[in-house]
C-alpha cells in the first residue's frame, strides 16, 4: 500500500450509472495539513476499525456517518444518545457503545477500496486535496448526480442532506463545480508523470 495516495470506497450492492455494481460511495483522503505524519495504511484502519471489530467513530466521520445512518435506519437512536458527542468520552460509554461500533465496522468490511497513489507532501494545497475535490465534484455537482443510490441504500436514513441527495458518505465539496481543466481533473492527474507508483 502507498504511503499516501486518494482512496474509494464502493459498494457492490450498489448500481453505477452504468447499471453495474459497485457504485462510489466515498471518495477520501488524508495527511492533507502540513507537517502531518498520518499514512494511507492507519486512516484506513481507523475507518475499518480494529480486528475485533470495535472502531471509534470518534476518529473516522466516515464511522459517525454510517453509524448514525444505522441507528435512524433500526429506530435505536435513543438507545445511544452519546453517539457523535465529543471527540472524546469516557472508558464506561466507549464500553456501551462497542455494539455499534462493531456493526459499522461490519458494514464498512463489505465494502471494496480503491486507492489512487498520489505521494505528495502534506498540505491543504497538495495534489491528493485537489483530486479528493474534483472527484467529489465530478460525481455531485449541482447535485446532478451521477451515481444515483438506490432506495435501499444505507446513506438515505442519513439527517445529512449532502448524503442522501449525492450518494456520498461525504459533506465537504458535495456539490460544487467540476473544473475539467483544474488541478486534480481527471485530465490532469491522466499526464503528470512520477504521481502512480506503477508510473
Amino acid at each position: 500500500m502507498p504511503e499516501r495516495g486518494v482512496y474509494l470506497f464502493l459498494d457492490s450492492t450498489e448500481n453505477n450509472f452504468m447499471g453495474d455494481i459497485p457504485r462510489i460511495v466515498r471518495i477520501g483522503t488524508h495527511a492533507v495539513s502540513s507537517g502531518s505524519k498520518a499514512t494511507l495504511r492507519n486512516r484506513l484502519r481507523n475507518h475499518l476499525g480494529r480486528a475485533d471489530g470495535v472502531g471509534s467513530h470518534r476518529g473516522s466521520v466516515f464511522r459517525l456517518h454510517v453509524g448514525r445512518a444505522m441507528l435512524i435506519a433500526n429506530n435505536i437512536l435513543e438507545q445511544f444518545p452519546s453517539w457523535g458527542e465529543g471527540q472524546n468520552a469516557p472508558q464506561e460509554i466507549l464500553i456501551r457503545e462497542q455494539e455499534h461500533e462493531r456493526r459499522v465496522t461490519e458494514y464498512i468490511s463489505r465494502l471494496e477500496v480503491f486507492i489512487i497513489p498520489i505521494n505528495d507532501e502534506p498540505s491543504k494545497n497538495s495534489l491528493r486535496a485537489h483530486v479528493e475535490t474534483q472527484l467529489i465534484a465530478l460525481f455531485t455537482e449541482g447535485y446532478k448526480i451521477i451515481d444515483k443510490p438506490s432506495t435501499k441504500w444505507l446513506g438515505i436514513k442519513s439527517p445529512k442532506e449532502p448524503i442522501v441527495r449525492s450518494g456520498l458518505w461525504n459533506l465537504r465539496d458535495v456539490g460544487v463545480k467540476y473544473i475539467p481543466n483544474g488541478v486534480g481533473s481527471i485530465d490532469s492527474i491522466l499526464y503528470l508523470k512520477g504521481v502512480f507508483n506503477h508510473e
